[in-house]
């Protein structure tokens, strides 16, 4: 830490080494002036952290021109004035000019060091603060364009997403008009159903993007309605059970009687509850289980969606909830997708006060837990 620079300025030599005497112990790195001259000269370099001097010097001259002298070339330097003749006026006019303090001649060393230790401590807290304040601002200035970046990508995934959605939908009902002319039986049609499979995954990706894009949108809006958490799984499984036959897959599902609602904004949940459905259809074993069930605790509804696929190593727990996060194409490689499903299920559950966690381990599955707050009730 470089060593802090003080200017002493004073006619009497005894005081001035006296002073001098008091100061280099201290650490200082001492220059001196004898008058006001010599004190503005000085002040022409490199600034001082401290300008000590006489309020009387020879001349005519008073220490007054000396606090305008260094306060005009470096604001941050901060004077202190010794004097003979202390008086109520005399002080209000130093600290009037910008004086930091003024003692009373004579003095003792204890006490110059009490207030020039006073006056660094002033002057390390102020620095502090300064660095603290460019820091905050760099970090403000940071978020800030960062902010800018998300909202320029968000905006770019919703056109792109956009202009992608409706030729998809052109093309899907151009397929279904096909279907009806096509024989029963042959390669055509066998063709056909792998193109359906093909662009409806190009449309569950684009759907992910959209899904993607509202949910990180500030004026995001929630409605609040009572939700039954049985009907709506009910509802998630009917609507995908023809992803359940390729693989012989099974449903069971266990919910309690007179189950509490929660409040929510029925068509998200719904997105969410149908992204850890499908995880558990892609990921499951040939001829597994999908066990969805529902429980109540204190003030909360715990809803699980259990399977029995190949289960998420410990490292990677955390990290699958991330935005296009895909574990080393640990959980895309076999289903393709982009890595956003589990993101958006955490972001609607947290946007309805809620959370989610996994418990897996590597060949015997994963229970994904789902933590809502239950309706309250008048």
């Amino acid at each position: 830490m470089a060593m802090e620079r003080i200017l002493i300025v004073e006619d009497d030599d005894s005081w001035m080494d006296f002073c001098a005497t008091i100061l280099e112990p201290m650490g200082f790195a001492v220059d001196r002036a004898q008058n006001r001259m010599q004190a503005l000269k000085r002040l022409e370099g490199v600034p001082y952290d401290i300008v000590l001097t006489d309020l009387c010097l020879p001349a005519a001259e008073d220490g007054k021109a000396v606090v305008l002298g260094t306060k005009s070339r470096h604001p941050g330097t901060d004077v202190i004035l010794m004097t003979a003749t202390p008086s109520l006026d005399t002080a209000i006019a130093i600290l009037k000019d910008g004086a930091y303090d003024y003692i009373v001649k004579p003095f003792t060393p204890d006490y110059l060091q009490t207030v020039l230790n006073r006056c660094l401590e002033k002057r390390r807290s102020q620095q502090e603060l300064s660095v603290e304040k460019a820091l905050r601002e760099e970090v403000q200035a940071a978020y800030s364009q960062l902010r800018k970046v998300e909202r320029l990508k968000e905006a770019f995934l919703s056109r792109i997403s956009h202009e992608l959605n409706t030729p998809l939908a052109e093309a899907l009902m151009a397929m279904t008009l096909l279907d009806g002319h096509l024989p029963k039986e042959g390669r055509g049609r066998s063709q056909l159903k792998m193109a359906v499979q093909a662009v409806e995954r190009l449309r569950d990706i684009v759907r992910d993007l959209l899904d993607f894009v509202d949910l990180h949108k500030e004026d995001l809006t929630l409605k609040a309605e009572p939700i039954s958490i049985p009907q709506l799984v009910g509802e998630v499984a009917e609507a995908e059970k023809r992803l359940l036959e390729p693989k012989g897959l099974r449903v069971s599902l266990k919910f309690p009687p007179d189950l509490p609602s929660v409040p929510g904004d029925p068509e998200l949940l719904k997105r969410a509850l149908r992204q850890l459905f499908l995880n558990a259809i892609h990921f499951n074993k040939p001829g597994g289980q999908i066990e969805l069930s529902a429980k109540e605790w204190e003030n909360w509804i715990f809803v699980h969606v259990k399977d029995e696929g190949e289960g998420v190593p410990n490292e990677h727990k955390d990290e699958i909830f991330d935005s296009f996060y895909q574990l080393a194409d640990f959980m895309t490689r076999t289903v393709g997708g982009l890595g956003l499903g589990l993101a958006i299920t955490k972001k609607i559950v947290e946007a309805h006060g809620g959370s989610i966690s996994v418990d897996s381990a590597p060949g015997q599955g994963s229970d994904f837990k789902v933590c809502l707050p239950k309706q309250k009730t008048k």
